[in-house]
């Protein structure tokens, strides 16, 4: 490290060693010459010469001849040259103020070395945490490396490491410094070397002066001068620094009044306090970087909401609120400050194992060194300050410690405060959504819980066959769901530690509980709870006893007291609800219900559960309900999609476990999606019409609502429901099918009802087209009826490519009817894609007879098998397509339509507009009629019974337009030829 002063050391060593070997040594040398001056004497007038002599003589009376070190600069001799000492002492404070002492504490240095008539001196820095010196180039004033502190090496080594003077006469025989001054000439012998420490013990520099082996050495007079010096400008620093400290006081009161102010006058969040903090410690210790993290004591982690990026806007630093972090209080350094309460200055964050490397590495950030100092109020630590990478030098000092350590206290303070007022007005949050909710609900009906108390079980052959399936319809049996969810109930409950009429007055409660709002009300909360049960039943052997218990209640309660709105709108609109709860708004508020509910009296179903047992089951429910928020369930299903790709997904795994049950809580939320077409039809109508009051009040309020919530965008609805479907129901059903097989009909239901939906959107293409006139891109579309229609008899029949079955409207034309037909089983599939029931009142049992005028003019008996009657058309239709089958054939050009049958006989097919007709007449009008020569009936021979396949597709466009009071007649619609 020191290459000259080892070779030097390396040939005194030699020299010793010889002098040992032969059992001397100069210890002995110089006594025995005090003891005997005479041959001294000898040894000098033989052996010294005269040249020698004098110069021994100069140095022992002190008469130099050498000059000392001279003033370098052209700027010391200007600072000092005057004889204005104002002057002087101000020009000193100006440079003492700057960050950069060691310009100044290179010239006192110089003065130094000239009062003690030095023949050279050295300035040192400590750098890297005073483990190593840097020396100062006086020519250059750069920073050079010198080398390690410590003892055994150089002198300044030495005094850096003891922080005291040395005063060596001989450095080249002082054994305590084998490398010597380190740099320098080997005429160097004695050394006076000194630190500048302040009071905080922060050292400075080392300052070391030199003489050569032709001056005398350093004494004590020399020591007390440059202490003397040197001590007044550590004194006059630490003034300084004190006189700082004041002003950093000064600061930090005008901080607590601000501060005060705002909490007091303007009343605001945490987070504004939070910034003011970050704000003000990053300017007081000059930071880089600042992060503060504040203690959740319940849950023992630290959280954080601002993060400190290095943004600046108009010279002031910006934080960044990002999703908010936490992590246990007992990890990395925050955490171990959090929790002990003492200061953690780390001045190598590389070399404390407490510091995460990965942090730097993911940022590209470099971390130097840290200050963490806790924020303790009351005796405990309520937050954590972090600062990272002193500005100031290469780590944080005592000084940054203690001026934070006053900070601390006003900071602490400032939040105990702030913590007070945001807890007021939780509780006037609390106080208004309490008194909102009492001024409402009332408990269960008396009468309704001794009807159910008197009855609770159903026999079996009252429960509805479809029960136990997914696609259930309640509608029907509304009065019993309460026994419903009781038989779902005694079915999971083995140990039947519940109690009946506990649990009788609970359901009748919820039941109670649910506001009669259009879709999110009983019914969808027990469709859920229902969802579930199926859930557990087709999936054995996999749910706990409590986990059962505890998704049967959560999703029965889910949704309880839910106003219509979503979490947006609380917010939005600053409703009470919003400030009571951050995230999960109604969620977090349906399970403080639902504890309401439990701890209500005469509601407790778990009051005969062990305190663990109920403590257990009352975390499942809040977990289930809380996983019923949609914005929670992207992150849940790509975490599980994940598992099962990479084949890591295990029931066992508690984790995965509770996004399974999350997962579930999502199916069985939107579970209407996969029910049967004309189920999921209507409870999506239910849905839309919530989402069109909720965008209807966002409107009244000066606000833009979601396209889906904006009831002018209705005729988006299908595009919109498709792309729910891809995007949320899919994705979840098919990982949910994965986990649970027994799932597979809510994928099946819903990959079904993405086609119908598809299908309904294609349709309402073809309605918009006709609608705008598109007449040759959509020829297939054609209106039930128009203007010219007007003269046609309402029994004429119209011709339909689509339909596979005849519809007459007229019961007399009937030669007799099927009595096992069902209309309530019968089903008209419309234009859209949607079905009817009961439009068709009966079926022909054998044919329906009407009369037909071919191209010759003769009126020929048509027979018609298993034609439908529906009164209610404005005319009857005729099937083309079963017509072809047979072996018929339609032609149509511009001017005329013909209908021909395989045995050659025509029939003209009158144009009224867009649409065709077969000229009918009465057969009972005495004309003459030959049957057997034109028998068509074999063209009608259709199947045995009607579906939803076999139907018109005109009956939906005449009761629309009935909703909206114009005339059956008088309609227009459309429908599809195939």
């Amino acid at each position: 490290m020191f290459p000259c002063m080892a070779e030097r050391k390396l040939r005194k060593d030699h020299e010793y060693a010889s002098l040992v070997a032969n059992g001397i040594s100069i210890s002995a040398i110089k006594i025995y010459l005090l003891n005997n001056p005479s041959l001294f004497d000898e040894f000098v007038v033989e052996c010294v010469t005269e040249d020698r002599l004098r110069k021994l003589y100069k140095q022992k009376i002190g008469n130099f001849v050498t000059k000392s070190v001279p003033f370098r600069t052209l700027e010391l001799q200007t600072r000092f040259n005057t004889n204005d000492t104002k002057e002087i002492s101000k020009s000193l404070l100006q440079d003492a103020n700057s960050q950069d002492l060691h310009r100044l504490i290179l010239e006192i240095t110089q003065v130094a070395a000239h009062v003690v008539r030095a023949d050279g001196f050295m300035l040192y820095v400590p750098s890297n945490n005073e483990d190593e010196l840097l020396y100062l180039d006086p020519e250059t004033e750069q920073l050079k490396p010198y080398g390690n502190v410590g003892k055994g090496l150089t002198v300044a080594a030495h005094v850096a490491f003891e922080k005291k003077s040395v005063l060596v006469d001989d450095v080249s025989q002082d054994y305590r410094f084998p490398y010597g001054i380190g740099i320098g000439e080997d005429s160097v012998q004695s050394v006076l070397c000194l630190p500048i420490a302040l009071p905080s013990e922060d050292l400075l520099a080392v300052v070391e002066f030199t003489r050569s082996h032709e001056k005398s050495a350093f004494n004590e007079l020399d020591v007390q001068n440059v202490n003397t010096l040197f001590g007044w400008m550590a004194a006059c620093l630490h003034e300084m620094n004190m006189r700082k400290v004041l002003n950093t006081q000064q600061k930090l009161n005008d901080f607590l009044l601000n501060t005060t102010k705002v909490i007091f006058d303007e009343m605001t969040s945490i987070d504004v306090l939070v910034q003011n903090i970050m704000s003000f410690t990053k300017n007081l210790v000059n930071a880089d970087r600042c992060a503060f993290f504040l203690v959740d004591d319940d849950k023992d982690e630290l959280f954080a909401d601002y993060f400190d990026e290095g943004a600046m806007e108009n010279g002031a630093p910006v934080f960044s609120k990002k999703p908010q972090i936490r992590f246990d209080k007992t990890k990395g350094i925050a955490g171990y400050v959090a929790k002990t309460g003492e200061v953690a200055n780390i001045k190598d964050a590389y070399s404390d194992p407490r510091f995460n490397r990965e942090i730097d590495k993911t940022t590209g950030y470099r971390t130097r060194n840290i200050l963490c100092m806790p924020i303790i109020s009351k005796n405990k630590v309520i937050g954590v300050v972090q600062m990272i990478n002193s500005k100031s030098g290469d780590h944080f000092t005592n000084a940054d410690e203690s001026a934070f350590k006053m900070f601390a206290v006003y900071s602490a303070l400032a939040l105990h405060y702030s913590r007070l007022y945001n807890y007021l007005q939780l509780q006037e949050a609390q106080y208004k959504v309490a008194m909102e909710v009492l001024q409402y609900h009332l408990s269960g009906n008396e009468d309704d819980f001794q009807k159910l108390i008197a009855k609770p079980h159903l026999e079996k052959k009252e429960i509805p066959k479809e029960f136990p399936f997914y696609h259930f319809e309640c509608d029907s049996f509304e009065n019993i769901i309460p026994n419903l969810f009781l038989h779902m109930i005694q079915e999971v409950e083995e140990e039947k530690l519940i109690d009946k009429n506990k649990l009788c007055r609970f359901i009748l409660t919820v039941r109670k509980n649910y506001r009669p709002v259009v879709y999110h009300n009983w019914i969808h909360g027990f469709y859920v709870a229902h969802a579930l049960w199926v859930m557990v039943k087709t999936n054995p052997g996999i749910f706990t006893r409590h986990e059962k218990l505890a998704l049967l209640i959560g999703g029965l309660c889910h949704d309880v007291d839910h106003r219509g709105y979503n979490n947006a709108f609380f917010q939005k609109m600053h409703l009470p609800l919003a400030a009571l709860y951050s995230t999960s708004i109604m969620e977090q508020h349906h399970y403080r219900h639902t504890v309401t509910i439990l701890q209500s009296e005469g509601n407790n179903i778990f009051s005969d559960f062990e305190p663990q047992e109920y403590k257990d089951i009352l975390e499942m429910i809040r977990h289930n309900i809380i996983a019923t928020d949609l914005a929670l369930y992207f992150l849940n299903q790509k975490a599980l999609s994940q598992s099962i790709k990479d084949n890591t997904f295990s029931y066992k795994d508690p984790g995965m476990r509770a996004q399974m049950t999350s997962l579930m809580m999502s199916g069985a939320d939107l579970s209407g999606l996969t029910k049967p077409w004309e189920i999921q039809k209507k409870i999506t109508d239910l849905v839309y019409s919530e989402f069109y009051s909720q965008g209807d009040e966002e409107k009244m309020h000066g606000l833009e609502p979601l396209p889906m919530m904006d009831r002018s965008t209705e005729c988006e609805k299908p595009k919109q429901q498709i792309g729910f479907l891809d995007f949320v129901a899919k994705p979840l059903f098919t990982t949910l099918n994965e986990i649970l097989p027994g799932t597979k009909p809510l994928l099946d239901g819903c990959l079904e009802n993405r086609e119908n939906w598809q299908k309904v959107n294609q349709k309402d293409k073809v309605k918009q087209a006709v609608d705008s006139n598109l007449n040759d891109e959509y020829s297939f579309a054609f209106e039930v009826s128009d203007s010219s229609a007007s003269s046609i008899r309402s029994g004429n029949l119209l011709v339909d490519c689509g339909a596979t079955a005849h519809i007459v409207t007229d019961k007399s034309k009937f030669v007799s009817f099927d009595k096992s037909f069902k209309p309530d089983k019968h089903f008209i599939e419309l234009a859209d894609g949607t079905r009817n029931k009961n439009v068709a009142l009966q079926r022909g049992h054998s044919e329906a007879i009407i009369g037909i005028k071919d191209d010759q003019g003769s009126v020929v008996k048509a027979v018609l098998k298993n034609a439908l009657l529906i009164p209610s058309y404005p005319q009857d239709i005729f099937s083309v397509q079963a017509a072809t089958e047979v072996g018929a054939s339609v032609m149509f050009t511009p001017d005329s339509a013909v209908l021909r049958h395989k045995n050659g006989t025509k029939f003209d097919l009158e144009r009224h507009g867009r649409l065709y007709y077969l000229t009918t007449f009465d057969v009972c009008e005495g004309e003459k009629l030959n049957i057997a020569k034109h028998d068509i009936q074999v063209w009608h021979e259709i199947m045995e019974h009607c579906n939803h396949n076999d139907v018109s597709k005109l009956q939906k466009f005449g009761r629309r337009y009935e909703n909206y009071g114009v005339g059956h007649h008088q309609v227009k619609g459309f429908c599809n030829l195939y």
